[in-house]
């Protein structure tokens, strides 16, 4: 069963096996379809914590229900959530998997849903200084990347790949804060295109200085679950081993 309640391709797996077959929970995690700038957590998120809470709901019927109530109390809503229910129709929150199943799944969770914060310098040979960037992450969502440069001096910045959305947020304490938005659009790997003009601070205009400047931030970790390679081998290799049976130590 999945839902699209916000913009980017890649799944949290909830596995556990029961008897002869394994339930599954998919929730695709996507920045945009159901978000707002003044509502962080997404239109779709106050729907659906009204339901979390109640146990005797299996998850599909969680999501059933939120979605009803979203239909029924938002009238900016421009998508609606697609659920499929398979044969783990009945599978609840509170159901408890085994140790040996619980360890792969958080494994497996944590490859596809972690972005490592990393960290990039600069040098502004006519400004006789070294720019600071911070890339991480936005949020919850995978196809988002905040990327924050320590400095006051104006910037213009693109992305490489089409189709990519670069957004400045936040100029606070000396710091620029920039979105980059459809990572799931990257081909290979992700280019910033950075132009560095005079400082903001400099009131003489004929004294405007511009450099322009490359930084790779990398292949996105959503590029790369996405890739062929990459899930079926890892994917598959998943799967036969949850089919054998645990090693007793």
């Amino acid at each position: 069963m999945g839902f699209s309640c916000t913009t980017n391709i890649s799944c949290r797996s909830i596995v556990q096996k029961l008897s002869s077959y394994e339930q599954n929970v998919f929730v695709i995690s996507r920045s945009q379809s159901y978000e707002r700038s003044n509502q962080p957590l997404g239109i779709y998120a106050h729907h659906l914590v009204k339901f979390l809470a109640d146990k005797s709901l299996s998850v599909s019927k969680i999501f059933l229900e939120a979605h009803a109530d979203l239909i029924k109390n938002n009238l900016e809503t421009n998508q609606r959530p697609l659920i499929c229910v398979d044969a783990a129709s009945k599978f609840k929150l509170s159901d408890s998997f085994s140790s040996v199943i619980h360890k792969k799944v958080v494994d497996l969770f944590s490859l596809f849903t972690t972005i490592k914060k990393s960290n990039h310098k600069l040098h502004l040979k006519p400004w006789n200084t070294k720019l600071s960037v911070v890339n991480t992450q936005h949020k919850c969502f995978l196809n988002v990347l905040s990327v924050v440069f320590n400095t006051e001096l104006t910037l213009e910045c693109k992305a490489s790949d089409e189709g990519l959305l670069v957004q400045l947020v936040s100029t606070d304490n000396g710091q620029q804060t920039y979105l980059i938005h459809h990572l799931q659009r990257v081909n290979e790997k992700l280019e910033l295109r950075i132009r560095v003009i005079s400082s903001a601070t400099d009131p003489d205009p004929t004294s405007e200085t511009s450099e322009e400047y490359s930084l790779s931030l990398g292949r996105p970790l959503i590029v790369r679950s996405l890739s062929k390679p990459y899930t079926q081998s890892k994917w598959k290799n998943y799967q036969l081993s949850l089919s054998k049976p645990a090693t007793k130590p």
